[in-house]
């Protein structure tokens, strides 16, 4: 059996207890570590995985904005070379197919391996949106490569995370009560 590695990220919070438990919270900054057994995880039972909570004050905000949370993103070059770590807001789009970045953070992005997206059409394949090679960082330190499209309109997020990464792990939603939850294997298990 493994564990769960638990990265828990409150949005406009403050310390307190673990949320359903009564242990406490070790602040990192904005983020919030926890020790979850398996047991008590049922998304997180067969094998190891990361998980990242991520809570909203105001459970009105999740239905709001969506889900969204703090990532830190770096461009990777044509050799793999990974360049400046900047740190953005990210919405999680399972209506996405692919992850994109906004037009303010791709100069940022500079240096990055460049290409361009072919979209599926009904006479074949067409040109589609510019892409950015990069590597995302979630808070729990998960880390996916991947050619991030760049998209208008996605203000005031410049990432948005789509079913290229969401693909590879499990998400649990309450809008009830604001929180969400990214769960990812461990893939160095």
């Amino acid at each position: 059996m493994g564990s769960t590695i638990s990265t828990t990220q409150r949005l406009a919070s403050s310390p307190g207890t673990c949320e359903g438990t009564d242990l406490p919270k070790v602040r990192i900054g904005s983020v919030y570590l926890t020790a979850m057994s398996e047991e008590d995880d049922p998304l997180a039972r067969n094998g190891n995985w990361h998980r990242l909570s991520i809570s909203f004050d105001d459970p009105r905000a999740l239905e709001q904005m969506g889900p969204n949370l703090e990532v830190s993103i770096a461009a990777v070059t044509e050799q793999g070379t990974t360049l400046a770590h900047h740190e953005v807001g990210a919405l999680i789009d399972t209506g996405s197919k692919s992850s994109c970045i906004s037009p303010r953070l791709a100069p940022k992005m500079e240096g990055g391996m460049r290409g361009v997206r072919s979209l599926s059409h009904i006479y074949g394949l067409l040109e589609g949106p510019p892409t950015i090679r990069g590597l995302v960082r979630f808070k729990n330190g998960v880390e996916f490569i991947r050619d991030f499209s760049v998209l208008d309109h996605l203000a005031p997020y410049d990432v948005l995370i789509g079913r290229d990464i969401l693909r590879e792990g499990r998400m649990y939603i309450d809008g009830g009560t604001g929180h969400f939850r990214l769960y990812f294997p461990d893939r160095t298990a």
